[in-house]
């Protein structure tokens, strides 16, 4: 009897099982490292405003690079993240859509930007090993 050339031969199961067990690894560190410095990754708390759809909708026809006064509170997923030197693109993800963000550093309080250089530094060590 043959083997399926779609299942992983045994020894590629065993270097899976392994590559998942580093990956839960950083990831148990990175909260540790974070609720160490009082953040809590999972907030039970936050109450959001707004919804993607919500905010696609009341801007979706503004020009590129236009500025608003407007604030809202928006929960959901980051499911991208890229950095150009001191600008940070999100592509933040919730029920009804996806939203881009851009967060500068020079315009966040310094304990923040240096929260993101850590959520960067986390994923750069998950993803290269």
């Amino acid at each position: 009897m043959t083997e399926d050339p779609r299942e992983p031969s045994r020894d590629e199961a065993v270097d899976v099982g392994a590559r998942e067990r580093e990956v839960l690894r950083a990831r148990r560190e990175s909260l540790e490292r974070l609720r160490a410095k009082g953040v809590e990754p999972f907030a039970w708390g936050f109450d959001p405003d707004a919804h993607a759809s919500e905010i696609r909708e009341r801007h979706g026809d503004l020009p590129p690079e236009t500025l608003t006064e407007d604030r809202v509170a928006v929960a959901g997923r980051v499911v991208l993240a890229r950095r150009f030197g001191r600008l940070v693109f999100f592509t933040l993800r919730d029920r009804t859509g996806d939203l881009q963000l851009l967060c500068s550093e020079d315009a966040m309080e310094a304990a923040r930007a240096h929260l993101l250089h850590e959520a960067f530094r986390e994923q750069s060590t998950l993803f290269t090993g």
